[in-house]
């Protein structure tokens, strides 16, 4: 599943949002792996979501993309920044991992 929270800059830089970020291997709107997101504000327990329109979602609509994780040490103030895995289990297991004459 791969739980994050991110801390997302506001443009004005005086104040932030939270948003955590869940990794699913399956389920996901394109029918693979994906990231879903939810803005709110956090106190450090509770996560308040927001209503706003576009307050939750996917990151993307790949079908390869889970298990994103934010890379720590960022400047302060920066925006986060995430790596994930480009593959997808409903296929994994079936790529080659041999080529040419080797196989």
């Amino acid at each position: 599943m791969c739980p994050n929270l991110l801390r997302i800059p506001s443009e004005t830089g005086k104040e932030s949002l939270s948003a955590p970020k869940v990794g699913l291997n399956r389920g996901a709107a394109q029918g693979g792996s994906g990231e879903k997101y939810f803005f709110g504000s956090f106190d450090g327990k509770n996560l308040i979501a927001s209503t706003e329109a576009g307050a939750h979602g996917w990151a993307n609509y790949g079908k390869e993309d889970y298990c994103a994780i934010s890379y720590n040490g960022l400047p302060q103030g920066e925006r986060p920044l995430l790596i994930g895995w480009m593959s997808n289990w409903q296929y994994a297991p079936k790529i080659p991992t041999q080529h040419g004459e080797d196989r």
